[in-house]
């Protein structure tokens, strides 16, 4: 596998129809991007389908058979994310296969990266492996114009808070709003460096 993604990322670009195209920025494509063994499962009963509908899901359950599956991991590091309760099990082996592969993960689950600095020496090995949405659109729009990721998305703004804030129905420009959300979630993550777009890794040394 090239690349990791996780359940909350994995829908809300899936249904934008933007997820083949956020795995290709990141050099993959669909048949290299692992996500979680219970995906499939979760999209056919719980809270997705209640989220999103039975027939969106049923789409995006399509999508996911076509994804290898992630398995287990190194133990203990494993065992280290577990042990933090705003971790999740799903999103604890993610991490750990980000580490032991040493490859990217996009993530939507802000409480789950808000709450790595709770393990120990872990910025180092994830540093530059994590990819927030906001990283992802903001790489998106720099390579298909802001324009065409903002019709992609104005349709299902309802499906993420800062969809609707930086994607409002009328035609603007959503990368300021976007680098501010990124902005603050770098910030709040520190001393782990998230992946940053070329634009932005750009930007800083000017």
């Amino acid at each position: 596998m090239k690349l990791l993604i996780d359940t909350d990322a994995f829908c809300k670009l899936a249904i934008c129809d933007l997820l083949e195209a956020a795995v290709d920025e990141l050099g993959g494509n669909l048949r290299t991007c692992g996500r979680l063994p219970a995906l499939p499962y979760m999209l056919q009963r719980g809270k997705l389908p209640t989220k999103y509908g039975a027939s969106t899901c049923s789409t995006l359950e399509s999508i996911a058979n076509r994804m290898p599956v992630v398995h287990s991991t190194n133990g203990s590091i494993l065992d280290q994310f577990l042990q933090v309760n705003e971790i999740d099990a799903g999103e604890a082996l993610l991490f750990a296969q980000s580490i032991e592969g040493e490859i990217p993960l996009i993530t939507g689950d802000k409480r789950a990266l808000l709450a790595l600095k709770k393990v120990n020496g872990i910025a180092a090995l994830l540093s530059n492996r994590i990819v927030t949405l906001e990283a992802i659109l903001l790489a998106l729009c720099n390579t298909h114009s802001p324009t065409t990721i903002h019709s992609n998305i104005t349709p299902h703004t309802s499906v993420d808070k800062v969809f609707r804030i930086c994607f409002p129905a009328r035609t603007i420009d959503p990368t300021p709003c976007l680098q501010s959300y990124f902005s603050d979630i770098s910030n709040a993550v520190s001393p782990i460096h998230l992946w940053e777009p070329i634009a932005l890794e750009e930007s800083d040394e000017l």
